[in-house]
């Protein structure tokens, strides 16, 4: 069936069939690596913190969950996560216990274990005459530092705020409101007008983020002399440094620039 819309927004994930048919041009990478992901129990409390370590094959990760758990993002290079996956429960756990530390306690009790291979895709334009790409369709990210879907929350949230503003001509008014309600329809000049201001709002995010990953996740691989040294050196002084990491947890979480207004409602 045919269906008629003042714009299409592409947010149909990493393999976008919106993206492939408008022809959005699009950077991608294979990463050689795959991502190892389950979740497992802790016999210590995590208290609502997550965690990452990098290692010489990549970061290993666990995310806070009910009940004692946490999720577990392992990334490995293609062979070894074969290699792991192939194992027992019982020998895979020992494997990420004796990279991750025990932090945490032991591991224990663990999910189905899924296998999932990484790459990035960069739309460098993403949008064109009545289309959008937000969310994973305009940006899929190796999962280090677990920024993609804060990434894509906010582009929904500044396009929203753009729609707000050109139904009722009062950004503010989307502050009032869960819902954006459009008195009335969007002229086709308003529309590139929207998709402009969403696209210059949204570039310098998407770019620094998009970059962060992709030198977090490029990191680990650099096999030189004084590498690990100066990895160690650099989180040291992340460590000691609280200021150096307010401006980094306040960047990742999209204040660095045009925040959208709903984020900074929810931190005031």
């Amino acid at each position: 069936r045919s269906i008629h819309a003042s714009l299409l927004v592409g947010a149909d994930g990493a393999e976008s069939f919106v993206r492939s048919q408008t022809g959005l041009p699009t950077e991608r990478e294979d990463y050689g690596q795959d991502a190892l992901v389950v979740s497992v129990g802790l016999s210590r409390d995590h208290q609502g913190i997550a965690y990452e370590r990098f290692t010489d094959d990549g970061a290993i990760a666990l995310l806070p969950l009910p009940d004692r758990r946490a999720g577990l993002v392992w990334t490995l290079t293609r062979a070894r996560a074969e290699q792991i996956a192939s194992l027992s429960a019982v020998d895979w756990l020992a494997c990420v216990q004796a990279e991750f530390g025990h932090r945490l306690g032991r591991f224990h009790s663990p999910g189905r274990l899924i296998r999932y291979p990484l790459s990035r895709s960069f739309a460098t334009k993403t949008t064109r005459e009545r289309v959008v790409l937000v969310g994973n369709a305009a940006q899929s990210l190796h999962p280090v530092a677990a920024q993609g879907f804060n990434l894509g929350l906010r582009d929904a949230l500044v396009l929203a705020e753009e729609f707000a503003a050109v139904s009722s001509h009062q950004a503010q008014s989307i502050l009032d409101s869960s819902r954006v309600r459009a008195d009335k329809p969007i002229a086709a000049d308003q529309i590139g007008q929207l998709l402009s201001r969403y696209s210059e709002r949204r570039h310098a995010d998407r770019e620094r983020i998009a970059a962060l990953s992709h030198w977090l996740a490029r990191w680990p691989k650099l096999h030189v002399p004084g590498a690990g040294v100066a990895r160690s050196m650099v989180f040291g002084a992340l460590n000691a440094w609280p200021a150096l990491q307010e401006s980094l947890v306040l960047a990742a979480m999209g204040f660095a620039d045009d925040a959208p207004a709903l984020t900074l409602a929810s931190a005031a």
